[in-house]
């Protein structure tokens, strides 16, 4: 099972947050919007660093202590103080409204079922204050064997095998993903690299008053996007890889990756403007919007985007480490569920075309 500390939680975190927002883009800059879905995201990822300190901590978080005045008082420590303060503003419900597609990591699944079982939620939220001395030996039993036993769970042969099972689609997305890189760079010696996220306008801004679009709607323009592209740069493009994302307020939408011979084109921002704008206008007949990653320096830079050239052996390195953080390991978190995996992520590569052929996409 994968074993992640509080530093490598909160960056993978950071990604899986800013997939919520709305983009909203001027001439100098890019911001992102947040969405009460990002809200959402953001108490799961609170909710998992609580996790952490649960698994890895040792001591009783609770424990009742005598004071100077001999009255005895309901003492909790710093995992103590997250695990109360989780429960007495845990919302169930906001996570599967955000998100009705995905599935949760079992860390949480775990959590939440331990927490319905034992009713701690109805429990500590209707505590009257002050307590009595019985109500606070009780009060710290009981939450003292909740943490106590969530580490058993966690820490069991069953519950690895079960996060394992879950971690398996990210951990193929993750192979698939390097794999393709590898394989645009044996194939020509600069790799033009372009991160864009294809979305749709809120509904209240997109002409004759479209509203979101469906699954199948949200494919099939991802599919017309890409054969129209092969069109656009012929030979140029050497692949892509897609990741399916969706979200309460933003609808569906796609985080895409472009590789494209960095030999035969070389200006990646005037090049991710016209995939942009094929998607904006063209496909999705003004409804869609686009954020591309190569138009930011900053955001570009940060990402290591550009054209690389095969040499630049350190480039590559934390090209591909961005890569998969944004596109597979935020997938520790939730994931869309199981039925529809195979819509949920994809890499293509555009083969070279034969004169007097057209190309051909193989998966």
């Amino acid at each position: 099972m994968i074993k992640i500390d509080i530093d490598t939680l909160s960056t993978w975190g950071h990604e899986y947050v800013k997939s919520t927002a709305f983009s909203v883009k001027n001439d100098t800059q890019c911001v992102l919007q947040a969405t009460r879905d990002t809200e959402a995201a953001h108490h799961l990822f609170g909710t998992h660093r609580v996790v952490l300190e649960m698994v890895n901590s040792t001591k009783p978080p609770f424990t009742v202590q005598v004071s100077k005045n001999g009255e005895e008082e309901a003492h909790m420590d710093s995992v103590g103080e997250l695990v109360f303060g989780l429960l007495n503003c845990l919302d169930r419900g906001e996570f599967s409204e955000s998100f009705p597609l995905h599935e949760l990591n079992p860390a949480f699944v775990r959590l939440f079922e331990m927490i319905d079982e034992r009713r701690l939620i109805d429990k500590v939220t209707s505590l009257t204050w002050p307590l009595d001395t019985e109500s606070k030996h009780s009060l710290v039993t009981e939450l003292n064997s909740f943490v106590y036993d969530y580490r058993e769970a966690f820490h069991s042969e069953a519950f690895e095998e079960r996060m394992n099972t879950y971690l398996a689609r990210s951990t193929e997305m993750e192979h698939g993903l390097l794999s393709l890189i590898d394989d645009a760079f044996q194939r020509t010696s600069q790799v033009m690299a372009i991160r864009i996220d294809l979305g749709y306008k809120h509904p209240e801004s997109v002409p004759d008053g479209q509203g979101f679009v469906d699954l199948e709607e949200a494919i099939a323009h991802r599919d017309v996007l890409l054969m129209a592209l092969r069109n656009v740069f012929d030979e140029s493009l050497v692949s892509c890889a897609w990741k399916l994302e969706h979200c309460r307020e933003k609808g569906y939408g796609h985080h895409v990756l472009f590789l494209l011979d960095g030999c035969k084109v070389s200006d990646d921002v005037a090049t991710g403007a016209v995939i942009g704008d094929a998607w904006d206008v063209a496909v999705t007949k003004g409804a869609g919007n686009h954020l591309c990653y190569n138009a930011h320096k900053q955001i570009s830079n940060a990402h290591s985007l550009g054209v690389i050239s095969r040499r630049h052996t350190k480039v590559i390195r934390s090209f591909k480490e961005q890569v998969v953080i944004s596109m597979a390991r935020v997938e520790y978190f939730m994931q869309i569920h199981s039925g529809l995996a195979d819509q949920a992520f994809g890499v293509v590569r555009f083969e070279p075309i034969d004169k007097g052929c057209s190309g051909q996409l193989t998966n």
